[in-house]
């Protein structure tokens, strides 16, 4: 019965043309869209850039990429904490080679001979000079 009251209620002699096109998206709502769209685009970009980060910082570090990208998804401030752990794993991390001629001090539990043991490898490896194996022999000795 409304179908019909809405037929009446538009003119016979009305032409289709003298109504607005409802389809035309060009207007405010076409731009909407675009923005939306945009937002869209962005948001993703960001997304995965954060991950991609986290994934690049933990590997630098020596972390577990996985777990990185495990707390940038479960965790707003995710990217910074991976930063945070890899800046303080690097701090930690113990020099990879005793440099070359280092010796332990005297309160260590190495022994004497084990010490100049060690002292004359170096000297005949051709790592120490004459004059530093003579100074470090006389250290070694005298600690004791």
């Amino acid at each position: 019965m409304t179908a019909g009251l809405v037929l009446l209620s538009v003119p016979a002699y009305a032409d289709p043309g003298d109504f607005p096109d409802t389809t035309d998206q060009s207007g405010p709502m076409g731009l909407f869209i675009l923005f939306a769209v945009i937002a869209a685009v962005i948001g993703i970009g960001g997304f995965l850039w954060r991950l991609s980060a986290a994934r690049r910082i933990a590997e630098q570090a020596g972390l577990d990429p996985d777990a990185a990208v495990t707390t940038t998804l479960l965790n707003h401030d995710g990217l910074a904490a991976t930063y945070l752990a890899a800046s303080l794993r690097q701090q930690q991390a113990p020099p990879l080679e005793r440099p070359v001629g280092h010796l332990d001090p005297p309160s260590s539990r190495r022994t004497t001979e084990s010490r100049l043991a060690e002292l004359k490898s170096l000297h005949a490896d051709g790592l120490i000079t004459d004059d530093d194996y003579d100074r470090r022999r006389a250290e070694i000795l005298n600690a004791v």
